[in-house]
């Protein structure tokens, strides 16, 4: 039964696929990508009617389907048997309506919108309808903007919406950190950290303080100056940004 419902769902994608937009525009690659949802389908045992009767929707696009088909092949087989078809379907429309609903998403090369943009996790922890929330809360404020400025747009609804306040080791907002090692934090932007903190001389005096007071130091809710762990490991090459090579020299003596 399971190979009939499979077969059938074959063919309703091939007669879809007429005269139609594709989600993915290389052939070869497209036909890849079939296989191996086929060869993934045959594992779905009782979970293939809940997820493969979403393609019986007479409104699923060829697009849409394909964007399906590829996230069926490769998303973790603990969501297979997690979540249905419908949960799926939304997660694609909203990642193509996001696309389209400004200029610039349509300028972003079709690999990175499969692979960072249709994609629904970053993690393993249980899904929810966050993109969802998220789209619909930040499409109005980003109407109309450039790339550039939409994502500076995000920034600030994210500066609006996040608040931290450091209580007890149990329901503090870090993991393994604290606000002292978390604002090091930015390797994309050191420039503007050291914007941010008045300038070179200003970052140099900030950098000896945490190395100097903090140093292998811990309070109730985690980790400061601690550099076997993860969020410390670059903070004494940040002096290198500011000309300061012999003070890294000096913290990384320290800390080997």
């Amino acid at each position: 039964m399971r190979k009939i419902i499979i077969a059938t769902i074959f063919i309703l994608f091939s007669i879809n696929g007429i005269h139609a937009q594709h989600f993915i525009q290389n052939a070869d690659y497209r036909k890849q990508v079939q296989q191996d949802f086929l060869l993934r389908s045959e594992t779905f045992n009782a979970r293939t009617e809940p997820l493969l009767s979403v393609f019986e929707n007479e409104n699923l696009t060829t697009e849409e389907s394909e964007a399906l088909k590829f996230l069926y092949a490769y998303m973790p087989l603990s969501d297979l048997a997690d979540y249905d078809g419908s949960f799926f379907l939304k997660q694609v429309r909203l990642a193509l309506s996001a696309r389209d609903e400004f200029a610039w998403g349509k300028t972003i090369p079709e690999e990175i919108f499969r692979h960072f943009v249709l994609v629904y996790r970053v993690n393993n922890e249980n899904l929810d309808n966050a993109r969802e929330v998220f789209f619909n809360e930040l499409r109005p404020r980003l109407r109309g903007l450039s790339m550039y400025d939409a994502a500076l747009e995000v920034n600030h609804w994210c500066h609006e919406k996040v608040a931290y306040a450091t209580s007890t080791w149990e329901n503090h907002p870090y993991t393994e950190t604290n606000e002292r090692s978390a604002r090091w934090c930015v390797p994309h932007d050191v420039d503007g950290l050291v914007a941010l903190m008045g300038g070179p001389d200003e970052f140099e005096r900030e950098l000896d303080k945490f190395f100097e007071t903090d140093f292998y130091k811990t309070d109730t809710v985690g980790n400061s100056s601690v550099h076997g762990n993860e969020t410390c490991h670059h903070v004494a090459y940040l002096y290198n940004r500011i000309g300061r090579y012999d003070k890294t020299c000096r913290r990384v003596h320290d800390i080997l």
